[in-house]
């Protein structure tokens, strides 16, 4: 829009400089040189964020993001409870078990994600585990273990089986807390991340 913008000013001075370069035609009884047209060029507008193709609004610049925020603002790292690690699941859980990669904060021309980049390891679950699924507006959800077992799964293959105000993320990580036996009593899924 800026680029349109600018050749349209530009094009309106060159026609005023073609105007000034004239002088009077022949037969003219006009004394003098032909008046001077003034021309004033103002940068566009900037344009505003335009949603991106998942519905949310592109980055803003300068803009920080914080535990919470929408995805793909910045690449701030959410935080996470010390001693906790970030996970991400690469198959449904079942009786208790769970296969996921321990997951490092990454950024890109995106914003900033939790990726996995070693082998999946085995998590088992405490009896008694806690688990928290993330709603669209951000809030949480205090869930059964087994549900979020289902979610995990659901997501994994592809979400259609997922009712709002749940929803699937493309970058899926989840916050996990274990005890000293390194059974997972905490589980909390992270917003889009």
């Amino acid at each position: 829009m800026a680029r349109r913008g600018m050749a349209v000013a530009a094009g309106v001075l060159l026609a005023a400089v073609g105007v000034v370069g004239c002088g009077p035609e022949k037969g003219s009884s006009q004394a003098g040189p032909a008046p001077v047209a003034t021309v004033t060029v103002t940068a566009a507008p900037t344009a505003p964020a335009v949603p991106t193709a998942t519905g949310t609004p592109a980055p803003v610049p300068g803009k920080s993001q914080a535990a919470g925020d929408a995805p793909g603002v910045s690449c701030t790292e959410p935080t996470v409870k010390a001693g906790d690690k970030v996970v991400i699941p690469g198959a449904r859980p079942k009786q208790a078990i769970m296969f996921a990669k321990v997951a490092q904060f990454a950024c890109d021309p995106g914003g900033g994600h939790f990726v996995g980049d070693k082998a999946p390891e085995t998590f088992q679950f405490a009896a008694g585990a806690k688990a928290q699924l993330v709603l669209d507006d951000g809030t949480y959800r205090d869930v059964l273990v087994g549900d979020l077992w289902v979610h995990i799964g659901d997501c994994l293959d592809g979400g259609a089986n997922v009712q709002p105000p749940l929803s699937c993320s493309n970058f899926p990580a989840y916050e996990i807390t274990q005890n000293a036996k390194g059974e997972i009593t905490a589980i909390k899924e992270l917003w889009h991340s």
